[in-house]
């Protein structure tokens, strides 16, 4: 007598897209299997287990292979896709004099997303105000619609106002 057994049905489930540098889970239901083998292996936490972590440098379509207790094989197959950071930059490092007056600093980008900045001294928009001399770092953080997320820094350098001296006679037509 000849005994059929059915195949496992192997169904993979995470996060289908994730940022470059982050990671997701993946998992293979059903969870009770005897073997699990998924490749590639690069950028994986486990090759033979239900739950895995994912962080791959590129886009990747990562297979897994399931047996059950009978020795019956199975395979599915789980993309996921990188998106790139944005790239974000503070622009150069900028001198003001010690005055209330507020300088507005250019992140970039400006569109895609939504940038902000932080810092002392600085409002979110990227006005700068100084309060005292110094040296000031301040960052430009930018997350695109993806909820990909760069930031770059730049420094203000809070320096007194010159003073204008004139002579002291001075006579004008």
């Amino acid at each position: 007598k000849i005994k059929v057994h059915p195949l496992p049905v192997p169904i993979t489930a995470g996060d289908m897209k994730i940022c470059k540098n982050d990671s997701t889970t993946i998992s293979v239901t059903p969870g009770n299997l005897d073997v699990y083998d998924w490749s590639p292996s690069k950028g994986i936490s486990a090759t033979d287990k239900a739950v895995i972590k994912a962080s791959p440098d590129s886009s990747t379509v990562y297979t897994v292979k399931v047996t059950d207790a009978n020795g019956c094989e199975n395979t599915a197959t789980f993309s996921l896709a990188i998106d790139p950071l944005p790239m974000a930059s503070a622009g150069p490092a900028v001198t003001v004099c010690n005055q209330p007056i507020g300088e507005p600093l250019f992140g970039s980008p400006t569109t895609g997303g939504t940038g902000e900045w932080s810092g002392q001294h600085i409002s979110t928009a990227g006005i700068f105000t100084p309060n005292g001399l110094g040296i000031f770092p301040v960052c430009y953080t930018f997350t695109d619609l993806n909820g990909c997320v760069d930031s770059a820094c730049t420094i203000v350098t809070v320096k007194e106002p010159d003073t204008l001296k004139l002579p002291k006679d001075i006579e004008v037509c």
